[in-house]
């Protein structure tokens, strides 16, 4: 039986992934700062801060996992803006800890990048297309996956999640709990994206660890849509009508540069995990799990 050892395990992503890798009888490990019961067998969490290495490592040289899998990020990109020396301690200097320690102690590290390592300026980004990020956190992002691809068994996952947790802010959340107020409101129109559900990133992780994948690799789902009809497809699902509105992203009215396409071809990954993530049915398994 294989040991995975996920780092962020309590997060929105680190718990989905968690019940998906126990579910198919791997032996699961997790490190989060954040204690919260433990609902699973044959699982054991370290409350540590992976921010304290030297803690982290002692975990690594007692558990010896064949896998670790990287999914902590700081999501707040106005932290990221203020805060560039945590933003590099969290998605930088903390693979290049693990690039350290690869050398002594073998393990397959899977990291959880982003979408918003290339500037938007184009449509149906390849893994090989040049990364241009805008902003601290895809800054840091991008410098993560630089150190991890020095490592022997890597695989960098570019992608866009979304999901629902009573601990972690998010797109689909915050346009669920308004739009279950009958509240309005506004997405925008000229921001293209092509996201995933927890659930389904969760499933292509696993694929990828069936299939001993190793590389780069964007994991989204079928069609790019803007954040407008995103919205709309939750409003559609929930009954609303004429609550979402749409509105433009304008580059003149924050100091915080974002892309506005991050639409990743699917091509790769079609041929490796051999299907694909519809946005609706993602959407859908997320809501139906929301429990109010």
């Amino acid at each position: 039986m294989k040991k995975i050892l996920i780092l962020g395990s309590c997060g929105m992503l680190g718990s989905v992934l968690c019940e998906y890798l126990l579910q198919n009888d791997y032996q699961v490990i997790g490190i989060d700062k954040v204690n919260l019961e433990n609902k699973f067998e044959k699982y054991k969490l370290y409350n540590i801060d992976l921010l304290d290495f030297l803690k982290v490592e002692e975990v690594i040289f007692q558990e010896k996992p064949n896998i670790i899998i990287n999914v902590a990020a700081i999501v707040n990109l106005n932290l990221c803006e203020e805060n560039y020396k945590l933003a590099e301690l969290l998605h930088v200097d903390l693979n290049k800890n693990f690039l350290n320690l690869s050398e002594k102690i073998p393990f397959k590290f899977i990291y959880i990048s982003t979408d918003s390592v290339f500037d938007g300026t184009k449509s149906n980004y390849i893994e090989e297309d040049e990364a241009i990020p805008l902003n601290n956190y895809a800054k840091t992002k991008f410098l993560g996956e630089e150190e991890v691809k020095k490592m022997e068994d890597y695989i960098v996952i570019r992608t866009n999640i979304y999901g629902y947790s009573d601990r972690q802010n998010s797109l689909l959340k915050w346009a669920y709990d308004e739009l279950v107020k009958d509240k309005k409101i506004y997405g925008y129109k000229n921001v293209i994206f092509n996201p995933v559900s927890i659930y389904q990133l969760a499933d292509a992780i696993l694929i990828l660890i069936q299939k001993n994948f190793k590389g780069i690799l964007n994991v989204v789902s079928d069609k790019p849509i803007s954040k407008f009809e995103f919205l709309k497809i939750i409003e559609e699902y929930l009954k609303k009508k004429n609550l979402v509105q749409e509105s433009i992203l304008e580059d003149e009215n924050s100091n915080l540069k974002r892309p506005k396409n991050t639409a990743l071809s699917i091509k790769k990954m079609e041929n490796i995990i051999e299907k694909r993530y519809k946005i609706e049915d993602g959407i859908t398994q997320v809501l139906r799990g929301v429990k109010k």
